[in-house]
């Protein structure tokens, strides 16, 4: 449920910014925008036909873990608040940022690939059954 509620929500951020640059609305930085909502959108849905729904949901969920922090930073940042707080909060949206990419992420990669990955393209591979122990012994 997880996995179509998020991929709902980037399918409508998508939709938003193409609304916007049709009415001419839009943000300088709208072309970096739009190949970030691309390629979200495809790896979304290769994940989905893949049938990587589980690691996906992982991967979405580690990247959806920092938005309230860079949401409020950017309140206090827009409002002008007070500095220090508006500094605390960049400094710990980067902490977090950076141990989830640099720390959580590859280890999620790790796992996807040489250990769940193996498990759903291969489920009735057990190694041991294809040896003879007799041949051995």
């Amino acid at each position: 449920m997880y996995y179509l509620v998020t991929l709902g929500y980037r399918l409508f951020k998508t939709y938003l910014l193409i609304y916007q640059w049709c009415r001419d609305e839009h943000r300088s930085d709208f072309i970096e925008m739009f190949l970030h909502h691309t390629m979200t959108l495809t790896l979304y849905s290769f994940s989905f036909m893949m049938g990587f729904v589980k690691i996906g949901s992982i991967i979405m969920y580690l990247h959806d873990l920092v938005e309230p922090l860079l949401n409020s930073s950017k309140i206090f940042a827009e409002t002008k608040a007070n500095k220090v707080v508006t500094m605390l909060s960049v400094v710990i949206l980067w902490l977090v940022w950076g141990w989830s990419r640099i720390v959580v992420f590859p280890q999620i990669i790790y796992w996807g690939l040489y250990v769940e990955a193996p498990k759903q393209l291969y489920p009735n591979h057990n190694i041991e059954s294809h040896i003879d122990q007799k041949k051995y012994d």
